[in-house]
């Protein structure tokens, strides 16, 4: 019975964030989410980590349709001390579920449950495929859509253009045309 209220509040709450994200996104982000496609690389700015931090504090992590307009999608959380670490965006579901069966936040626990099976994962995502997610040194939020991976959490390490990487695996990675995973 306890589940299923954390599962209907989850559920509740995941849809009054995805209701607010859609008619205040702009004014949220400061208009500044886009999705670029860049030497065939498909790159999601959500927006500056300036008012990503405060928003994800205060409501806790939220949800992203797929911004390609596909089916592939996912959570953006930030559980680092800073403002430019500590970024986690995973896939909303694992890769062999349905559309309908996304995982749901359950703030009491701080965790997402499977609206279908019941999983529970943890509040960085382990366990559901990752994204590789960096902030520029404009501190805006990138996100790569054509990186998804199986969770695996790695310690944060700069990149050659000056962003730091947050997370990243190479045990599977996704087609980015066509969104298929491969091991």
């Amino acid at each position: 019975m306890r589940q299923a209220l954390l599962v209907g509040l989850g559920a509740l709450m995941t849809l009054v964030t995805l209701l607010f994200l859609v008619t205040q996104s702009d004014r949220l982000v400061g208009g500044g989410s886009s999705v670029g496609i860049s030497g065939g690389d498909p790159i999601f700015r959500p927006g500056n980590v300036e008012k990503l931090v405060p928003f994800i504090a205060e409501n806790g992590p939220f949800a992203q349709l797929d911004p390609t307009g596909g089916d592939r999608d996912l959570w953006i959380n930030h559980l680092g001390p800073a403002q430019d670490e500590g970024w986690f965006v995973f896939a909303a579901r694992p890769l062999t579920s349905p559309r309908r069966c996304n995982t749901q936040w359950a703030p009491t626990d701080e965790s997402f449950v499977d609206d279908c099976d019941g999983t529970v994962y943890p509040s960085d995502g382990e366990g559901l495929p990752q994204y590789l997610v960096t902030v520029d040194a404009k501190g805006d939020l990138i996100i790569r859509l054509d990186s998804l991976t199986v969770a695996t959490t790695l310690a944060p390490s700069p990149n050659a253009n000056g962003t730091t990487a947050t997370h990243t695996s190479d045990t599977a990675t996704s087609d980015a045309t066509t969104g298929d995973t491969r091991d």
